[in-house]
């Protein structure tokens, strides 16, 4: 296979320097004619880099689905765990407005009625915070060390503690309290774990449509919550709010299956270097296809973890804490920046608080407008999926955020106005705009925690990422219901004045600092970080593996002529 490339091209190094000024200048202007130079150390140093052409570069989206079609498999049925997630995540914020719950565990009396009060959900908040936290700072480290397989199964242990406490609720909120620490562990865990296996094991040309997957299985989980509430309090039922609760239990089982079929990841094996065993795996998957070298692609992935390794020994990067450090430190803030935008942007008010903003504002039936949003949510996710990796992150992301940004305002100019029907109905619609943004964003957000920081520290740089998105979460989680409470601040609709504000810096800021990742291997992103390349130059900008696979293409055209 011929992996030709530019003399001296290292991307590897902090300053990327070339002896032929004009090759530099073509490198990043992508000018048609580029001087290629045949050198064997060239070549190996490529590979070195696990800069080697594999034979599938060129296959179309829908080809290497289907030729890589157990790996891709696979990926589907771990993204699918995600549901689980999300129902999780719908059960605990809707039932905070089923009637029955606030019966049994609130604090509060509104006119002879127990309710939860405000000073309940600060004291929630901050202790799901709290796990989630330690599942996203805690679990890379157990990925690191034990393997992906192990800190998955780990995942699925820490979830069934969490439903046992929740099922195990009487009449007060000391044991629904500690599930929130055990709920919100599993569920950090699972964001940072899931994408990154996905990220190892789906091949480049459809990981980001892979990755995005969990998106849309999370929505899909978190979409059925509020129709069951709906259900029960359409029926009179609504005191019986455990019926949900023990609903997850089947979700869970769904999860064990899953994470126990599931093999380990062939990049951590090599990290490990455990030949032997990544072989096998990667022969597993991808055995049966034509011309397929189990060996091969291993030896790339091991030389790439080698590579890596020894840059980081020359430079004394061998800790996790070298994601503060340098290019690391960058993008450290590209992973944070999407995550943390959605926060910023109304994340809190419109869907961790959504039917107790809606129920509010005076919408007679909240459940109703969560259950519309996530139809707009599941409407929207597949063509984005479909459609992602031919379109970039980048632009998917901050036409999202924008929307995102927008509608706050839109929600905020209503609570200018008196409330009425035609008031609610505009909330509606902004809530259904909002949402389309955020689906949006959310679909390449995945995609750039899985895909932008290095190999070697990818799993630390998404949990930390993860965990400043959290530590925000949990500053609104305690002030939004003070926001909403009329006996409190009674912010109201003009809540969406606050994070119009404050979400300006990520919406506009997101135009300078997000890159393009889509459809790069992870050694083509260390090059163009290396080289210090503008993050909106990113898709425009060639690098060494595909100047080589121009050369191979070029050389092909010249041998059939």
């Amino acid at each position: 296979m011929n992996t030709a490339t530019i003399n001296k091209v290292d991307p590897g190094d902090a300053s990327y320097n070339m002896d032929n000024k004009q090759e530099v200048e073509m490198l990043e202007s992508e000018k048609p004619s580029v001087h290629y130079v045949e050198d064997a150390s060239a070549e190996a140093e490529q590979d070195m880099r696990g800069q080697e052409l594999t034979g599938y570069e060129d296959l179309t989206l829908f080809q290497t689905l289907k030729t890589f079609k157990k790996t891709s498999l696979l990926c589907l049925a771990v993204t699918f765990t995600a549901a689980a997630e999300g129902y999780e995540i719908g059960m605990t914020n809707n039932i905070n407005a089923n009637a029955g719950f606030n019966h049994s565990v609130g604090e509060k009396l509104v006119d002879g009625e127990r309710s939860i009060s405000a000073e309940q959900f600060a004291r929630w908040s901050p202790l799901s915070t709290t796990g989630q936290v330690l599942g996203q700072v805690g679990f890379p480290f157990i990925s690191s060390w034990f393997g992906r397989k192990y800190s998955l199964l780990l995942i699925w242990l820490t979830a069934v503690v969490a439903i046992t406490l929740q099922s195990s609720t009487t009449d007060n909120d000391r044991t629904w309290a500690a599930s929130k620490i055990f709920t919100g562990a599993s569920v950090g865990a699972i964001q940072t774990v899931v994408p990154l296996y996905v990220c190892e094991l789906a091949p480049t040309k459809i990981r980001g449509s892979l990755i995005s997957l969990y998106n849309f299985w999370f929505q899909l989980g978190n979409f059925f919550p509020p129709i069951v509430f709906q259900v029960l309090k359409n029926s009179n039922r609504e005191r019986e709010w455990k019926l949900p609760v023990y609903t997850q239990w089947a979700t869970i089982a769904i999860i064990g299956a899953v994470f126990l079929f599931a093999p380990e990841s062939p990049v951590w094996c090599a990290q490990k270097d455990k030949r032997d065993r990544g072989i096998a795996i990667l022969q597993k998957l991808n055995g049966g296809i034509e011309g397929y070298s189990a060996e091969k692609q291993y030896d790339i992935l091991r030389r790439g973890a080698e590579y890596e390794k020894a840059k980081n020994a020359e430079v004394r990067k061998e800790h996790w804490w070298n994601i503060f450090l340098g290019t690391n430190l960058i993008r450290l803030v590209i992973s944070t920046w999407t995550t943390l935008a959605f926060q910023l942007l109304g994340l809190g008010l419109f869907l961790s608080y959504g039917s107790i903003f809606y129920a509010a504002a005076g919408v007679e039936d909240p459940f109703l407008v969560v259950i519309i949003n996530n139809c707009v949510t599941l409407g929207s996710i597949l063509p984005i999926i479909l459609f992602a990796d031919k379109i970039g992150r980048r632009m998917v992301c901050l036409v999202g955020m924008d929307l995102m940004w927008i509608a706050c305002l839109l929600v905020g100019v209503l609570g200018l106005l008196k409330k009425s029907s035609v008031v609610n109905s505009l909330l509606v619609f902004f809530s259904c705009l909002w949402t389309l943004g955020l689906q949006t964003a959310a679909t390449a957000a995945y995609g750039y925690l899985a895909e932008t920081s290095t190999q070697s520290l990818r799993e630390y740089t998404s949990g930390w990422a993860y965990a400043v998105s959290t530590i925000f979460g949990t500053i609104w989680g305690i002030m939004i219901p003070y926001m909403l409470d009329e006996t409190e601040w009674n912010w109201n609709l003009k809540t969406g004045f606050f994070f119009f504000g404050i979400g300006a810096f990520s919406a506009v800021g997101g135009w300078f600092v997000l890159p393009e990742t889509a459809r790069r291997t992870p050694a083509e992103l260390d090059e163009l970080f290396a080289r210090k390349i503008k993050p909106w130059r990113f898709h425009k900008t060639k690098t060494a593996t595909q100047l080589a696979a121009d050369e191979a293409s070029r050389r092909e055209d010249s041998s059939n002529i």
